[in-house]
């Protein structure tokens, strides 16, 4: 019983601290409290930009009273078989102000690899409050090959041929790595939150 409560209360937990999803399943969202003015609470998101990109000045898309919208990206360690590839997620920020809070969405828009973007349709597998079964897991990457096959020049029949063949393989390593991934994108997503609200509400030292 004890092990249940517990199991309950982790469960709970993690639900109560996954970052929101947007309504269009696209990207994440949070809302803030703070007690700083809309002025200072937009001065604090240019310092950290300003602490975290090269240039502000080249990141920064709009920059009013009430909205910053900046291009960014960050990266992500993932398994690919049995490689570690860090992939290059590139994102869109906007940071939205009103008296007493301010909104963060961000929303990944390309994901590259050595200055070469690659299929970008992963992010789905990722968006998403809920965690595939391996069955289900199973189908999804399937039809995902088969249309990169198709994508790549070869016909319906060939392409499911190739699945056929390469996919049963693979499949235990796959649906690991999609585990690892996973969670290596939820905490990356997460941190990215944190930094962010931890940077605007800290204290300013004394010096």
């Amino acid at each position: 019983m004890k092990k249940l409560l517990l199991l309950l209360f982790v469960t709970t937990l993690f639900s109560v601290n996954a970052q929101k999803i947007n309504d269009d399943g696209k990207g994440y969202f949070e809302v803030y409290k703070t007690e700083l003015t809309i002025k200072e609470t937009n001065q604090k998101v240019v310092e950290w930009i300003a602490e975290n990109y090269k240039s502000a000045k080249d990141v920064i898309q709009l920059n009013t009273e009430k909205k910053i919208i900046l291009k960014g990206n960050f990266l992500v360690p993932m398994m690919a078989n049995d490689l570690s590839v860090n992939y290059r997620v590139h994102k869109t920020l906007t940071f939205s102000f009103r008296d007493g809070r301010y909104k963060i969405d961000l929303v990944p828009t390309r994901i590259s690899y050595n200055g070469t973007d690659v299929d970008a349709t992963q992010f789905s597998q990722f968006i998403t409050d809920e965690t595939m079964s391996k069955e289900y897991y199973t189908e999804y990457s399937t039809q995902a090959a088969k249309d990169n096959f198709i994508k790549m020049g070869y016909s319906d029949k060939k392409a499911q041929k190739m699945v056929e063949k390469y996919l049963p393989k693979l499949a235990d390593i796959n649906y690991e790595n999609y585990l690892n991934n996973k969670k290596e994108w939820n905490n990356s997503i997460k941190a990215t939150f944190q930094n962010i609200n931890e940077f605007i509400n800290k204290s300013e030292d004394d010096w």
